[in-house]
């Protein structure tokens, strides 16, 4: 069907809206008969409601609502008596209140036997000392506050930053030990070398001194005087390294520990550059 829509002739059409037609009218006809049911039956209501019972008065359309009206008038006029004999039982109570303070002012004023006559605002003016003195020891209570506050907090900062410096300090220590660790590992290893060298030179400076005499022993003149022109070039040099030697490990130990580590650094920054 779907898939194969055809058209209705215009006979079944006009057989559908009259079906259609019918149907409402039908369903207009009920609701038309309700509402016909409802307004008569509240008439009736009405009408009974008018009349009354037996013995009762027959009362006016809009009686009910008259009659809430004047309910209403008279609730709002005992409230506001009530409120009218309320404010005048506070006024009374302030007019006593106020009549017992001037008698309790004048007896004051005038004192007893001996006593002299006071002010009219005495009291008060005590009174406002009270105050005063009160909100005076407030304020130095929460200043004192304050500044007991800030000391706190100002030594726990510098507790801080004590530690800080401490920490600071030991890590600079441990890395400076560390440093000089590798730097006394790095000395050791080239006075190894120079050690070994300077034994090398001098186990040649040995070899070299029987050859020169050897020679010396040979030549005579001329022979001599250049042999001995080598002997002296010889130990100028043996006397040149152990001088140099000598200095180094002066140097070595009149160094301080900072230097040291200051000269570390250059190496290394050169290196590295």
């Amino acid at each position: 069907m779907a898939e194969h829509p055809h058209s209705h002739s215009d006979q079944t059409k006009a057989k559908i809206s009259d079906s259609v037609r019918r149907v409402w009218c039908e369903r207009l006809k009920s609701k038309r008969i309700r509402e016909d049911f409802l307004l008569s039956w509240t008439q009736s209501i009405a009408n009974f409601a008018k009349k009354g019972g037996i013995g009762q008065e027959e009362l006016e359309w809009d009686s009910y609502h008259k009659i809430r009206q004047q309910l209403e008038l008279h609730h709002h006029m005992l409230a506001s008596k009530k409120r009218r004999e309320k404010v005048m039982a506070v006024t009374g109570a302030k007019n006593i209140i106020l009549a017992w303070r001037e008698n309790i002012a004048r007896a004051a004023k005038k004192g007893g036997s001996g006593e002299q006559e006071l002010d009219w605002d005495s009291y008060e003016k005590i009174q406002e000392e009270i105050i005063r003195q009160r909100r005076f020891q407030r304020t130095e209570e929460k200043a004192k506050k304050k500044e007991l506050a800030r000391v706190k907090s100002e030594k726990a900062a510098r507790i801080k930053a004590i530690k800080r410096v401490i920490l600071t300090q030991k890590r600079k220590e441990h890395q400076e030990r560390a440093k000089v660790k590798g730097n006394t590992k790095s000395h050791r290893h080239r006075n190894s070398k120079e050690g070994k060298a300077s034994l090398e030179d001098t186990q040649e400076l040995k070899l070299c001194n029987p050859l020169t005499k050897i020679h010396m022993i040979e030549n005579t003149n001329g022979d001599l005087t250049r042999e001995g022109d080598t002997f002296d070039c010889i130990f100028p040099a043996h006397n040149k390294l152990d001088l140099e030697l000598i200095k180094r490990e002066k140097m070595q130990k009149e160094v301080s520990l900072a230097d040291q580590i200051q000269a570390a650094r250059d190496k290394k920054s050169k290196l590295h550059t």
